[in-house]
């Protein structure tokens, strides 16, 4: 089955780039690359076998959400990112982490690892069926 990314935005990909570089000089520069793989792992857990959703939804800068004592520690990683987002507020911050784990993984000598900004609108009206 072949999958079925989302179209985004020419100006949401020039942003995802240029935010991608950024995370490479600032994930190498402060040796936080086991940090945001965490952050990333850790913001994506919310899959759900009953409805067969779930992902990154950028939950994690949420204060009841970094209060889960698995994703304590959590907090140092979404403050570190939040001058980021704020240089690249058209990202939301589930594509900020996962990308942010991303470059991690490729800062630290990894593959590069192909990277699909946003959901498909399938998974929004399934969130909708359930709610």
């Amino acid at each position: 089955m072949e999958k079925c990314y989302p179209t985004i935005s020419e100006d949401y990909q020039k942003a995802v780039e240029k935010c991608k570089k950024k995370l490479k000089g600032f994930i190498a520069e402060k040796h936080c690359a086991p940090l945001m793989l965490r952050l990333a792992w850790h913001s994506t857990g919310t899959y759900d076998l009953k409805t067969k959703i779930g992902g990154p939804f950028g939950t994690m800068k949420h204060q009841a959400e970094l209060a889960h004592e698995a994703n304590i520690g959590l907090d140092i990683a979404v403050r570190r990112l939040e001058p980021i987002k704020v240089q690249f507020p058209i990202l939301s911050y589930a594509n900020l982490y996962q990308l942010a784990g991303i470059v991690a993984v490729e800062v630290t000598g990894g593959p590069e690892i192909p990277f699909h900004p946003e959901r498909p609108f399938s998974f929004y009206i399934n969130l909708a069926k359930i709610k």
